[in-house]
């Protein structure tokens, strides 16, 4: 089995850390966008999207990080990142759903503007990065609600879903996400961070 990723890449977290938390026997391959790798023909006959992640098993081609993930966790026995019970799973897809649908379109793009744009040599757009944090602060707040009283987003432990909504917020210092105003959010990211599958797929800037 061969996962494709890019390290800097939230979306390639999710992946690995899910592989990593569940003990798959999975061969990490880098694909680097800088060189094209991500146009070329070979990857593009894994993933015609040309993004990262992409899983490879056997004459599977699977490409996007839920569906990834899921795959992983239905893949292996015991695991407990992906409910048994349908109530419990449903929850976690509807996290999952809801990152996808809501919070990381107000969030990455913040995240692009002021971490990958300054090092692409641009300057962080800050009018449209004001709009999209009024985006964020109301999805932040449903969140905040959400954790009260919370360990983790499903149940009582770790699933998919907190990697899910955990990876957009990868960059939040760097960001300058204003994460200080959830305190709740900033407790389960803290959490979240002292999971060893999370934190050795943490990326490092510079």
């Amino acid at each position: 089995m061969k996962l494709y990723t890019l390290s800097a890449s939230p979306n390639s977290r999710r992946a690995m850390a899910t592989a990593l938390q569940l003990g798959v026997d999975v061969e990490v391959v880098t694909v680097n966008l800088m060189k094209g790798e991500h146009r070329t023909p070979e990857f593009l006959a894994i993933n015609p999207n040309g993004k990262v992640p992409a899983l490879v098993d056997g004459e599977l081609r699977l490409w996007e990080s839920t569906a990834i993930m899921h795959y992983l966790a239905m893949k292996t026995p015991g695991q407990t990142l992906l409910p048994e019970d349908p109530a419990a799973r449903a929850d976690v897809l509807r996290w999952q759903a809801w990152d996808l649908t809501t919070f990381s379109p107000t969030t990455a793009p913040v995240v692009y503007e002021r971490v990958f744009t300054p090092m692409m040599g641009g300057t962080p757009d800050e009018e449209r990065i004001a709009t999209l944090l009024t985006g964020f602060r109301k999805a932040a707040t449903l969140l905040e609600a959400h954790l009260q009283g919370r360990q983790w987003l499903v149940g009582d432990g770790l699933t998919l879903a907190d990697f899910s909504v955990g990876a957009v917020l990868t960059y939040a210092i760097a960001a300058q996400l204003p994460l200080a105003e959830f305190p709740a959010i900033e407790a389960w990211r803290a959490r979240l961070e002292r999971v060893p599958a999370w934190a050795e797929t943490m990326p490092r800037l510079g």
